[in-house]
């Protein structure tokens, strides 16, 4: 393992990608506990991608499952009706208790005991049922699901080898094992939920010790008014109605930073925005002062002067404008 990262490091080999990335599909479900039960500490990295693959597919098929809910009421309905039959046969062991979290393992494993009480046309159609569900839960016997997991996987493997890349070069190969793999897999994830959002144009909205992710876009449309001031100008004339008690300097300003704005929605640059859990735009004051050259009290000073005075002397300008 050590080899292959000195290797990568040194630019003479992209090996340890190539094996990473071919052992997603096949490696299996494993925890590091600090002594490797492995010939290959590489699988530990291989397996953190295909939980987290495995994970957001289980996620989907749980919501597509209650989607379906009017078709598989049906088989609920019969699957009770079978359990309270097989409820009376009292003389075969079966946990209850799993069953109606839908684990099928004792009436599987009572197979022969379940054929010689029940009917065969009765006994086809309860393990067809039980088939159904389990089948809705299993990745081994779903074939959406394996659908659902192929594409999620060709969609995110780009981004995973980009972060793969990233960690790989970060990481101290003179490490023990144990810190190597923890390193690789903690900067992994955090480089890849980077490239993902930056592709999908999502934003990590704080509130307290909650987070929420947001799609965002900006929009041409977007009122720029709106955004600087809470109100729009766009029908008095813009900042022009309000010459008389800006300065020229105040008026060159303002102008200069709805420009900005309206270039960086036009542009659809959504770094330039803060953004809230309505994947609204919000002015990002530092940036602004950034682009203005300016120190980012002075910028907020100066903005919160110019809009004192737009205020103070809205009802007037409205007033000139529609008498």
């Amino acid at each position: 393992m050590k080899d292959l990262i000195k290797k990568f490091q040194d630019g003479q080999s992209v090996e340890v990608i190539e094996h990473v990335l071919g052992m997603v599909d096949t490696v299996e479900n494993m925890k590091y506990t600090g002594t490797s039960n492995t010939d290959d500490g590489l699988k530990f990295i291989a397996n953190r991608i295909r939980a987290l693959i495995v994970k957001n597919v289980m996620k989907e098929r749980q919501v597509d499952i209650k989607t379906r809910k009017e078709e598989t009421d049906v088989w609920y309905e019969e699957l009770q009706d079978f359990i309270s039959g097989l409820a009376d046969a009292d003389w075969i062991d079966l946990d209850f208790r799993a069953i109606y979290k839908y684990d099928f393992t004792s009436i599987y494993n009572k197979r022969d005991e379940i054929k010689d009480y029940l009917r065969d046309t009765e006994y086809e159609n309860l393990f067809t049922i039980v088939d159904r569900f389990t089948a809705m839960q299993s990745l081994e016997g779903n074939e959406e699901f394996r659908g659902c997991y192929s594409e999620r996987k060709a969609d995110w493997m780009p981004l995973f080898k980009e972060a793969l890349e990233y960690a790989l070069i970060k990481v101290d190969a003179d490490k023990s094992e144990k810190e190597i793999i923890s390193y690789i897999n903690k900067a992994m994830m955090t480089k890849f939920i980077d490239l993902q959002m930056k592709r999908d144009n999502l934003k990590r909205i704080r509130k307290g010790n909650e987070s929420t992710y947001v799609k965002v876009e900006t929009d041409e449309e977007t009122d720029v008014w709106m955004l600087m001031f809470g109100k729009t100008l766009k029908h008095i004339g813009g900042v022009e109605a309000f010459a008389l008690w800006l300065t020229p300097k105040q008026v060159k300003f303002v102008t200069e930073v709805y420009n900005i704005i309206e270039r960086d929605l036009k542009n659809n640059n959504v770094d330039a925005f803060k953004w809230n859990k309505d994947s609204k735009p919000v002015l990002k004051k530092r940036y602004l002062a950034e682009q203005m050259g300016m120190e980012e009290t002075n910028f907020k000073q100066t903005l919160n002067r110019c809009k004192k005075k737009i205020f103070d002397n809205w009802k007037e300008v409205i007033a000139s404008r529609f008498k």
